[in-house]
């Protein structure tokens, strides 16, 4: 796992340092990791070399702070897969932070056992980062990479699955789709969708919008609790 810490404190990066040597030292898990002291610094490294697995990033920096970064991860280099985590002495920023989608939130100083719980969720991810979801077209059997999955559509017996690559059209149905991935975040809206929940780039009263793509997603009024419900369920888990 590849992680950038960007801080403008050298105190600061120091010691998220010293907790990623004994994270790695105690797990046995590989894990590289380099320092960078601005957001323009790290910026321009992204542009040179590419993205980074994980990145640690304090939110009030001079010149490009880190939720800056995070839209422009986000918007203009289209990386939604890198997972942020920010960092920060202060709290009141949820909302700006929601349309970045971090992976968490951490509270100055850092302790290492938070740290710690985050980078086993960051860590698993990264393994599970290239699950397939199986479906058939025909007699050919297909695979799409289910992180690139936005929503899943139904419309009678046919389903329609928006990814990062495209729109394919399938026969399946919802309910099964929802079953078999149980256990990756995919969420109901609408008896008709089903949604990523790391697609999401926001929710603006009965409608969602995703992250790359116009379609508005409708949320139904009698889905609309249990909708939310489950959007808390899993920020409580992050």
């Amino acid at each position: 796992m590849y992680i950038a810490i960007c801080d403008d404190s050298a105190i600061i990066r120091q010691e998220m340092e010293q907790i990623l040597w004994r994270y790695q030292t105690q797990t046995n898990r590989e894990v590289t990791y380099h320092c960078f002291a601005s957001g323009e610094e790290l910026q321009a490294k992204i542009e040179e070399v590419g993205g980074v697995d994980l990145i640690l990033l304090d939110i009030e920096m001079n010149q490009v702070s880190g939720v800056e970064l995070g839209r422009w991860l986000r918007d203009e280099k289209k990386d939604h897969l890198t997972e942020i985590v920010y960092i920060s002495g202060k709290e009141g920023y949820e909302m700006q932070l929601f349309e970045v989608h971090p992976l968490h939130f951490l509270r100055k100083p850092v302790q290492y056992e938070k740290l710690a719980k985050v980078l086993d969720i960051a860590y698993e991810r990264l393994l599970s980062g290239n699950k397939k979801f199986c479906y058939k077209i025909g007699n050919d059997i297909c695979y799409a990479v289910i992180k690139d999955i936005l929503y899943f559509e139904s419309n009678g017996k046919k389903i329609k699955m928006m990814t990062r690559q495209g729109m394919v059209e399938f026969a399946d149905t919802l309910a099964r789709i929802e079953t078999e991935l149980a256990d990756y975040s995919f969420l109901q809206p609408h008896r008709a969708y089903l949604v990523n929940y790391y697609a999401i780039e926001k929710i603006r009263g009965c409608n969602i919008r995703l992250h790359g793509i116009e379609t508005s997603i409708p949320i139904s009024r009698l889905r609309r609790a249990d909708f939310s419900r489950k959007i808390m369920n899993i920020e409580k888990e992050l």
